[in-house]
This record gives C-alpha cells, sequence and structure tokens, in this order.
C-alpha cells in the first residue's frame, strides 16, 4: 500500500487512507486481520461489497485506479 510510504513512522490508521466516513465502519479494522495483506483483501471484498459488485464504484471509494483493483483482485485471487 502507498500509504506504507506516506506514514511518518507512526502505525498506520484508517485516517491516513483517506476513505470515506460513511464507510469507515464496514471496513475490517488491523485487530481482525492477521497481516497487511489479509487486511488489504477483506478492504477490498468489503467495499466490493458495499459497491454492490460495481468495480468503478469500489476502486474510487479505495481511491485507487480500476486497473490497480484489478490487479489487487488477481493477486488475491479474488
Amino acid at each position: 500500500m502507498n500509504a506504507a510510504f506516506l506514514a511518518d513512522g507512526e502505525p498506520i490508521d484508517t485516517c491516513h487512507l483517506q476513505l470515506d466516513e460513511h464507510n469507515l465502519n464496514q471496513i475490517a479494522q488491523p485487530s481482525t486481520c492477521s497481516s497487511l495483506e489479509e487486511m488489504e483483501k477483506e478492504t477490498i471484498l468489503q467495499t466490493l461489497q458495499l459497491a454492490e459488485g460495481n468495480m468503478s464504484k469500489a476502486a474510487k471509494m479505495l481511491r485507487i485506479g480500476r486497473n490497480t483493483l484489478y490487479r489487487k483482485m488477481k493477486r488475491y485471487q479474488l
């Protein structure tokens, strides 16, 4: 995640991810995930559910490009 490069030595929190406040309570919290990869995978899955499967909308919610979303889904076999 790009956020790892942007953080100034402090733990990365949801405020660093720039997600919509409305959806923050529905996104996986770090304590529920075993690794950064698992957290990213779970966040993608939950965002896709919130976007009702709409890839463009999910990518916008995650603030990543659609092609990036496709690559991440391929990586995690989603």
